[in-house]
């Protein structure tokens, strides 16, 4: 999938995937404007089954002026590669239903404006 979201008076904003179907849940791939970071998790602190027991993965990214916001994932059953702008990337896994293949668009502090193109992959190893 690759969503680009111009910049605006948001100041976290991104993308929610594996939501259920009242687009709740999932994990969010998002940009802090403030703190400068790309974050990808589902916000809870719960000791997780595999890794961390942190409730987001946090990366420094920062964006120009004027610059917008493109996200390049790819989500492989469980695993999500996020490539940001070309310069930065990070990869979480997170266990989900079957059902839950939700995707969003969400902002806090104000609306955005987003282009997003998905596609659907085939399998690369069919056995």
């Amino acid at each position: 999938m690759n969503v680009t979201i111009k910049p605006t008076e948001a100041t976290d904003y991104g993308v929610k995937v594996f939501c259920d179907k009242d687009n709740q849940n999932g994990m969010k791939i998002f940009y802090s404007a403030d703190e400068k970071t790309i974050s990808i998790g589902d916000g809870n602190a719960a000791e997780k089954r595999y890794g961390s027991s942190q409730p987001y993965g946090v990366a420094p990214f920062e964006l120009n002026a004027g610059e917008d916001l493109n996200l390049r994932i790819c989500i492989d059953r469980a695993l999500v590669e996020v490539f940001i702008n070309h310069r930065q990337a990070v990869v979480q896994s997170q266990l989900h239903k079957p059902e839950d293949v939700g995707i969003c668009l969400y902002s806090i502090g104000g609306d955005i404006k987003a282009d997003v193109t998905g596609w659907k992959m085939a399998a690369a190893n069919q056995w």
